[in-house]
C-alpha cells in the first residue's frame, strides 16, 4: 500500500497574501500622509483669503452697525422731539450718542445745518425743562479690527454758500464734532470713514434733507487719497 504524502503547509507567516495585505496596509498610511500635507499646504495658502474674507465682513458690519445707530437716532429726535448727537473716537472704535444743547462757545454745532435754514436756537429744548426726565444715551462700540478714521461735514456758513468741514473736535481730544439730528427728520449732512487691518475702507454717508443714510463699497487707500484730492 503505497504511502501519498501530504503537502507541507505553508507558514502563514510566509503567505502571499501576507504580503499583499502588508503591501496594501503600507500604501495606505503612505496616502494618508500625503493627504494630511497636502491639506496643510491648501491650509496655509487659503488662510491669508480667508483672514481678508473676515476682515471684510467686518468691516461692512461696523458700517452697518453705524448705520442702523444714525437710523435708531433719527427715530429717537422725531418721536421725542430733542436734538440728539453722534460723535466717534477718531483712530478708535468707540461712539456715543446723547442729546445735543445749544452752546454758544461752541461754533460748529451752532452753525449744523437743518435743511436749508440754520438752527434757531430758540427752537431748542432748554436742559432745565427736561432736568426731571431720564435721558437716552448710547454708548457702544465697533468691532475692535475697525476704526473711525475721519469725518467730514457740510455746512452752510455766514454767507450762504455751502462748505465742508472735518468733524475734528479741537475742543475735545477724545471725540470727534457732533453729527446732529433734528425732531423734524432732518440732520447734518456728514460722512464718516472706517477702516480696518487690511487698510479697506468704507465711507458712511448720511443726508441732510432726508436723513438716509447709506454705506459705500470697499475703497482702498488709493481710491480714498484719490477722492481727497478732487
Amino acid at each position: 500500500m503505497s504511502s501519498h504524502c501530504s503537502p507541507r503547509p505553508t507558514d502563514w507567516r510566509q503567505s502571499p497574501d501576507r504580503d499583499l495585505n502588508d503591501r496594501r496596509v503600507g500604501m495606505t498610511l503612505f496616502e494618508v500622509l500625503l493627504v494630511l500635507v497636502l491639506l496643510v499646504v491648501m491650509a496655509s495658502l487659503a488662510m491669508p483669503i480667508l483672514k481678508g474674507t473676515l476682515a471684510t465682513v467686518r468691516l461692512r458690519r461696523g458700517t452697518d452697525k453705524v448705520l442702523a445707530v444714525w437710523s435708531q437716532v433719527r427715530t429717537r429726535a422725531i418721536e421725542e422731539g430733542h436734538v440728539y448727537q453722534f460723535r466717534f473716537a477718531e483712530k478708535g472704535n468707540q461712539y456715543r450718542v446723547d442729546r445735543w444743547y445749544p452752546d454758544e462757545d461752541y461754533e460748529p454745532s451752532r452753525q449744523a445745518p437743518s435743511a436749508d435754514e440754520p438752527v434757531q436756537l430758540s427752537d431748542l429744548a432748554d436742559p432745565a425743562e427736561d432736568s426731571e426726565e431720564t435721558e437716552w444715551r448710547l454708548e457702544d462700540s465697533i468691532h475692535e479690527t475697525v476704526e473711525f478714521v475721519s469725518g467730514q461735514q457740510a455746512q452752510v456758513n455766514s454767507d450762504g454758500e455751502r462748505e465742508v468741514k472735518t468733524l475734528e473736535d479741537k475742543e475735545s481730544e477724545d471725540w470727534s464734532a457732533p453729527i446732529l439730528f433734528f425732531p423734524d427728520g432732518t440732520t447734518s449732512e456728514a460722512s464718516i470713514l472706517l477702516r480696518n487691518e487690511n487698510d479697506r475702507y468704507q465711507r458712511a454717508t448720511l443726508r441732510a434733507l432726508t436723513g438716509a443714510a447709506r454705506g459705500s463699497k470697499l475703497l482702498s487707500a488709493t481710491e480714498i487719497e484719490e477722492q481727497e484730492s478732487r
